[in-house]
């Protein structure tokens, strides 16, 4: 069940103070599962791919990336605390868990000890999260030598959004992407 804590209602969404007026080009059911104040509860089928060789492999490992697999069920629980989310991706029996703030008009996306800082943008109706600051342990980290997520989530059908995620070293290439279908399990109070 989603959790709301401190979130007063009258408050914007995370997503909503990220994207500015932005958030109405996005389509109706990726702009729901972005902006509900009470949380998100989904569930779908995903595909997750690591690069080739065992260095890309290692460093997927080490990023704490879901294990490689054709087909894995996932669900994806939204935790809203005041101004942070908390997002927690169960892929099979692997969770993925990270926490979300805004600050400087960037998402930002932390998975101890890395914090990925990332512009939002909507473009025919889908969100697209595109890396500009990495931060390991506090410190910034030049793009150049630091993992690259970037992701987009786009509307499939009335009820299900479709998400492509990439991680990608700029020396080596892709190290891991995630992509699949997902649906929100409850519908959107009135």
């Amino acid at each position: 069940m989603p959790h709301q804590k401190n979130h007063p209602t009258s408050q914007k969404s995370l997503y909503e103070r990220v994207l500015g007026e932005e958030v109405e080009h996005l389509s109706p059911v990726v702009r729901d599962a972005h902006t509900r104040p009470q949380g998100v509860e989904a569930k779908g089928l995903f595909a997750v791919r690591h690069g080739e060789g065992w260095l890309r492999r290692t460093l997927a490992w080490l990023m704490r990336l879901p294990p490689a697999s054709t087909e894995t069920p996932v669900t994806l629980h939204v935790e809203v605390h005041g101004d942070e989310e908390r997002w927690v991706r169960t892929f099979g029996k692997f969770v993925f868990s990270t926490r979300q703030y805004a600050r400087g008009g960037l998402l930002w996306e932390v998975l101890w000890p890395v914090s990925v800082g990332m512009v939002l943008s909507a473009k025919e109706g889908a969100l697209y999260f595109t890396t500009q600051k990495i931060r390991i342990l506090g410190l910034p980290w030049p793009l150049w030598l630091s993992p690259c997520p970037f992701a987009v989530a786009s509307q499939k059908d009335e009820t299900t959004w479709h998400i492509r995620v990439s991680v990608s070293l700029p020396v080596l290439g892709e190290i891991a992407s995630y992509t699949g279908d997902i649906s929100s399990l409850e519908k959107r109070p009135s």
